[in-house]
């Protein structure tokens, strides 16, 4: 017999950044050497209140397992320290301090695939290796040859934990001395930078479980700072939930709508405090703010200021050779730029994010010439060859410019604040309560904005708003909905596998694999459970890395969507591989069965009408009995309509089993013929319903199904025209005028289809309703007109359904820009997606001509004039609708199309009994594109 399990749910170019030479890390004893002068000190930690950053009081800023040079428990930060009194703090108030944060953003999948990024291949699409990064990057953090105290911050745990785990055992106590003192610093942490608008809550917490997980288990680190710096627009999500809720102190991010981006920019609000509070007259909680900046020195990016990008993919020229005077030129821009910075937010600290995307492959040449810049800074304005008045007015008289993490900034953002509240506020707003715009006032950090809501939609210019995205790949975004589903479900199992094995069974729960390491206890080897000994763990990850915001975004390149799907389904395959091993040995007893079951398989193609089981239970003539198990993931007994499909058109007896009186109870099936508008190969031509009721809680409920001898089922067919084809075949059924009932005809064995009676309703409409909600449909299109709520006094919606498109703007000539537009250049020489060389390079993006090249596409929605009207495509003449009614299901189909053309939108609108809502399916395409 066979058993079907189911889950519901509801090179040929030279690389850049060749090894710099060989790695020789340093023994541990070795000491660095740091600098008293503008580098850091070895002093650096900062106790929280609760009345800011939603930090417990009491709790230390630093995980007590994190000490080092710079990174002492119990001593402040000498460079923001906390006063008691103002008069203490007047001569730190006139000093500049700014944070240089060295980082790369790698993305988890985009232009090339998760393996080619890590590994370095196919760089004729794109110069990205990420091992390479890492290798390169440890070994220029571990360089004594230097005086400057170098950090590094690094967020995508998925690449991270690939190349640590290979690493000899010699060069991780390496790296984990360079994390206790500071130098390697993790932000965000989890297994990729998730996207924030086609996300769902429960990816997000699992992939960020998943990456902390590995943090704390390998390295003893719990980030405590979000960095989401690339996504498309930020939700409220984000901002409280996924950024308190995970811990994180702040969150830091790049991208929010160009306006919004100006004003801040104006009134020094581009960092603040993001509370889920739905009202800005509410005053923020520990429990629902956090604070929040931005990065990419306030442009809406997360890179270097211009022309200060060092990085081997950039074309800024390096400081390392300059002349003197040269060497003076180029840091008075740079300290124009800081100046710059410095005058759009509050307080005394500056985040310079000084990375982008897959740099620091030649980390020699990065950090030789931020060394370089912290000195020249720091020369200069002692000698007096510049001066900070120059640069910040009367604001501030020195400055500080050192090597940080986005941990230690946050810290001092605190201190800001705090010292703040030791001077009175002097902000001062006019007659209608509006802040008028005074220099104390407006730099004082107890006056930052609380922003509620969310950052959406997202936009850089005019006729660039990133909502495209929103509906792209939609395949891709419904697979990542399913894994996600299956990885609870069947994590749910497993711990009730646990419980059945070690409470009921006494002995260990069987594994698939099983990953340990060997740990010391007392002298005496342990075996421990790894940070990936789960065995879901390859669902684990393909579930983590499908979050990143160019995976369930839909705007990788196609061969990398392909790797994301294939990296999904492999997983599932694994996972069901472990559940179905294990459900056999409690679940498949004789009680159930009369005898031991041998099959146990997943139909992981539902969503097809295919399923290889039941198409082999019943091609042939034995009448053999199939078994359905259905898992109910949530957590309160709910009755569903399960849909199985089946390849005959016969009648089939539904059994589900009692547990309680150890029996079978004959259940509710119906047959419903497949239309396979998807055009699937291997379709079912049928789909079997059946009321499954009262399935419990986390729990399980099995069916019995076998072909009836009586060749009978309750189904009538309705439409709206006289002579229909049902199945694609030559017969026409015949109609009706005066049936309105469920039907029961004999059996054709000739054609091997059953006559159903067909039914036209009234000439104005066609009703369904199943007790609870009455439907009401256009008789000649099959599109909703209104949906009746029975049983709250027939309340009825009126209902407008339409389908339509866009036209997209294109614009053959958009790659080359005009000439007289060049002094347009956009501040950070960026562009937007899409505007990718052979190597990978972003082409410059000249913000004054986006109405003439901005194309749409994956990122960008933008019809082909700013007022277009939706295309609406109109439903299929009349005799195209379809009613397929039973007591348990009833279908209305409705095609749609363009006037003159063959539909290309098939719909089905679906009722169940005993449901409040109408499903509604549909196919789109082929899409016609000749025109």
């Amino acid at each position: 017999p066979a058993l079907r399990f189911a889950v519901l749910f509801s090179a040929c170019m030279m690389e850049i950044g060749a090894l710099d030479e060989k790695p020789n890390f340093p023994p541990q004893e070795q000491k660095i050497n740091i600098d008293s002068g503008v580098h850091l000190t070895n002093n650096y930690h900062s106790s929280r209140s609760a009345d800011a950053f939603n930090v417990d009081a009491g709790n230390e800023y630093v995980d007590s397992k994190i000490k080092g040079s710079f990174l002492h428990s119990g001593e402040a930060d000498s460079f923001c320290p906390l006063f008691a009194n103002i008069e203490e703090s007047v001569n730190f108030e006139k000093t500049l301090n700014i944070h240089i944060v060295p980082h790369t953003h790698d993305d988890v999948g985009w232009l090339k695939t998760v393996d080619q990024y890590f590994y370095g291949l196919n760089n004729t699409i794109q110069q990205a290796h990420v091992s390479l990064i890492l290798d390169n990057v440890i070994h220029q953090l571990l360089d004594t040859n230097t005086n400057h105290n170098r950090t590094f911050t690094y967020v995508e745990t998925a690449f991270f934990s690939r190349w640590y785990t290979a690493l000899p055992s010699s060069d991780q106590k390496s790296l984990k001395r360079l994390i206790s003192e500071g130098k390697f610093s993790f932000a965000n942490g989890g297994w990729c930078m998730h996207d924030e608008a086609t996300t769902h809550y429960m990816g997000m917490i699992d992939q960020t479980t998943l990456g902390h997980s590995f943090l704390k288990k390998e390295l003893g680190v719990i980030p405590k700072v979000g960095w989401q710096i690339d996504p498309f627009g930020h939700s409220a999500t984000q901002g409280t939930l996924m950024t308190s809720g995970f811990g994180f102190d702040a969150l830091y991010f790049g991208r929010i709508h160009y306006v919004d981006l100006e004003n801040r920019q104006k009134e020094a609000q581009c960092e603040g405090i993001w509370s889920s509070k739905t009202s800005p007259s509410s005053s923020p909680s520990a429990s629902s703010s956090v604070f929040w900046g931005l990065t990419g020195s306030n442009r809406g990016n997360y890179g270097a200021p211009d022309n200060f990008c060092f990085d081997s993919l950039c074309a800024d020229e390096p400081l390392v050779g300059l002349s003197e005077d040269d060497l003076r030129t180029r840091t008075r821009g740079f300290l124009n730029s800081v100046g710059i910075q410095a005058s759009q937010t509050k307080g005394r600290n500056i985040l310079l994010t000084m990375g982008s995307d897959f740099q620091y492959a030649q980390a020699r040449k990065n950090y030789q010439n931020l060394d370089l810049l912290i000195d020249a800074v720091g020369q200069f304005l002692r000698d007096g060859t510049l001066n900070a008045s120059d640069f910040f007015g009367d604001r501030f008289d020195s400055v500080r410019i050192f090597y940080s993490t986005p941990e230690r900034y946050t810290s001092c953002k605190h201190a800001d604040l705090m010292n703040s509240k030791q001077r009175p506020n002097t902000v001062k707003r006019d007659t209608s309560g509006y802040e008028v715009e005074e220099s104390d006032a407006k730099f004082n950090p107890q006056n930052w904005a609380v922003k509620t809501g969310d950052f959406f939609p997202y936009a850089d210019c005019d006729h660039c708003y990133w909502t495209g995205y929103f509906s792209s790949r939609q395949s891709l975004k419904r697979l990542e909905r399913v894994g996600s589903s299956f990885l609870h479900a069947a994590t749910q199992i497993d711990s009730m596998m646990k419980l059945y094995f070690s409470w009921y069974k006494n002995e260990p729960i069987p594994r698939v694999k099983e990953r340990v390491k060997i740990k010391s206890t007392l002298g005496k080897p342990t075996r421990v459970p790894s940070w990936n000994s789960s065995p879901f763990y390859s669902l684990e990850d393909a579930m983590g890395v499908a979050q990143h915001h160019d995976a369930v975004a839909g705007t990788a390149k196609q061969h990398v969507a392909y790797d994301y799907a294939k990296l999904i389904s492999s997983g599932i395959s694994d996972a069901n591989a472990f559940v179905t091993a294990n459900l056999r040995r409690i679940l498949l007893s004789a009680s159930v069965s009369g005898g031991a079951l041998d099959d146990l398989s997943y139909c992981p193609l539902l969503n097809e009408t295919v399923c290889e089981v039941s198409k082999q239970a019943f091609e042939n003539d034995d009448n053999e009995a199939i078994y359905v198990f259905v898992y109910n993931a949530l957590a309160h007994m709910r009755s569903e309509a399960i849909s199985l499909p089946v390849y005959e058109d016969v009648t089939y007896e539904a059994y589900q089993y009692n547990s309680h009186v150890d029996s079978w109870s004959h259940v509710q099936a119906t047959l419903v013929p497949n239309m396979n508008y998807a055009q699937v190969a291997e379709a079912a031509r049928f789909s079997l319903y059946l009321d499954a009721l009262e399935m419990p809680p986390l729990g399980f409920v099995i069916f019995r199904i076998t072909k009836s001898t009586t060749n009978f089922h309750s189904l009538s067919v309705k439409n709206s025209a006289v002579t229909p084809s049902l199945y694609h075949t030559s017969r026409e059924a015949t109609s009706s005028h005066a049936s309105n009932t469920v039907t029961s005809e004999p059996r054709d064995e000739a054609n091997n289809l059953r006559p159903r009676t067909l039914v036209i309703q009234s000439p104005d409409d066609i009703i369904i309703n199943n007790d609870i909600i009455s439907v009401k449909f256009d008789r000649s299109t099959g599109v909703i007109q209104s949906i009746q709520n029975i049983d709250e006094g027939g309340v009825i919606l009126e209902i407008e359904q339409r389908y339509g498109f866009y036209t997209a703007f294109s614009n053959e000539n958009s790659r080359e820009p005009e000439k007289e537009d060049s002094f347009n250049v956009k501040g950070d020489g960026m562009c937007l997606p899409g505007y990718i060389n052979a190597e990978g390079d972003e082409m410059p993006w000249l913000l004054g001509s986006a109405n003439k090249w901005q194309n749409a596409g994956a990122y960008i929605f933008r019809p082909t004039t700013p007022k277009e009207s939706l295309h609406t495509l109109s439903p299929k003449v009349p005799g195209s609708v379809l009613v397929f009614q039973s007591n348990l299901v009833t279908e209305v189909h409705a095609e749609f199309g363009e006037l003159g053309q063959a539909p290309w939108i098939k719909q089905i609108s679906r009722i169940f009994h005993g449901k409040n809502y109408v499903e509604v399916e549909y196919a789109v395409g082929p899409v016609p594109i000749d025109d």
